[in-house]
């Protein structure tokens, strides 16, 4: 038996309208999602300018007493961030005042400078 027409043809407008729901799905729940980490912020923000700062200490304590694993990783993310940020805002200097760092053979001389190329030889048993 051969399909009917009507079906093939309402095959690729269900598929359409497929795509078309998870797509508003997906948008659906990426703005519920943003809302939520707005509202965290908002929060957040809150908490900060109304708390005074022994009380914002005490329950950093009392947070890393209660779920350590997520206050180190938390402390670590932290860390790894303010590196990050302190590497990219500070001025370039590399220390090596223009001078090719590579390994001798590669492309630099033995004493480290550009230019004259050691080539190294084959091994010789």
């Amino acid at each position: 038996m051969e399909p009917s027409s009507g079906t093939q043809a309402a095959g690729p407008q269900t598929a359409g309208m497929q795509s078309e729901d998870v797509r508003a799905l997906i948008d659906k729940s990426a703005s519920r999602l943003l809302e939520q980490a707005n509202d965290g912020l908002r929060r957040f923000s809150d908490t900060l300018r109304n708390k005074d700062l022994d009380q914002m200490v005490r329950e950093a304590e009392s947070f890393a007493r209660r779920q350590p694993a997520l206050f180190l990783g938390a402390a670590a993310l932290a860390g790894f961030l303010a590196v990050r940020f302190l590497k990219s805002s500070s001025p370039r200097d590399d220390g090596n005042d223009g001078r090719s760092t590579g390994a001798p053979g590669y492309g630099t001389a033995r004493d480290g400078t550009p230019g004259q190329f050691d080539t190294p030889t084959p091994f010789r048993s």
